[in-house]
């Protein structure tokens, strides 16, 4: 039996009672082959790890075919309901780390997203590891919208451009995004917690654009 089909199996054992890979389509669209397809590329992915100056951070597959179609639907379909489960599934991947808090990227200065799928993401991880979970920063200036920028540009975020607004000195923290493209948010925030007097042990993301 394939991995994900076991991973499925855990899962129903934890949520019975609930449908948890139910998830929005038309009448043209069969739900059980969109879940399987689903969950066979992010199980079937060879998780990622990678090293951006000091911070490790470990992705769950690649950004590629039917992972982007996920990550659209989630982003720009306003599927949300398809976050909690994957981000439940990311928990499966990698081992739990020695941590206080989960804290996820926060949605960028006038988003009209009606909900942080970063958040979505890092509330079912912190669900199977028994992880507290914080919105702990937020954007302290309105930046350029991410899409469309190449590498250096994206790098030229800062870690200024976030506000801490929880006391985490001293605290244990995972930063959780949904895609790494080059890892420059990941980086940036992670700077801006340990500025703020946290411990930033890793990040995770559900999926990575490169190695």
């Amino acid at each position: 039996m394939k991995l994900y089909k076991w991973l499925k199996i855990i899962l129903h054992l934890f949520w019975p009672d609930e449908n948890i890979f139910e998830i929005e389509v038309s009448k043209h669209e069969d739900v059980y082959e969109i879940e399987n397809k689903y969950l066979s590329i992010l199980f079937e992915s060879e998780p990622l790890e990678q090293k951006l100056n000091h911070l490790t951070i470990y992705s769950a597959s690649y950004f590629y075919y039917g992972m982007r179609e996920i990550i659209h639907r989630f982003k720009y379909e306003n599927a949300k309901n398809l976050c909690l489960p994957l981000g439940r599934a990311m928990s499966m991947l990698f081992t739990k780390p020695e941590i206080d808090y989960l804290i996820p990227v926060p949605l960028h200065i006038h988003s009209t997203r009606q909900y942080n799928q970063s958040f979505e993401l890092a509330k079912g991880m912190s669900e199977l590891w028994n992880v507290k979970l914080i919105e702990a920063a937020e954007w302290a200036n309105e930046i350029q919208h991410r899409v469309g920028l190449n590498a250096r540009e994206r790098m030229k975020l800062s870690a200024d451009d976030f506000r801490i607004i929880f006391n985490v000195k001293g605290l244990r923290v995972a930063v959780v995004d949904d895609v790494c493209t080059t890892g420059a948010t990941l980086l940036r925030l992670s700077e801006a917690l340990e500025k703020a007097g946290a411990i930033v042990v890793c990040a995770y993301a559900l999926s990575s654009v490169g190695e």
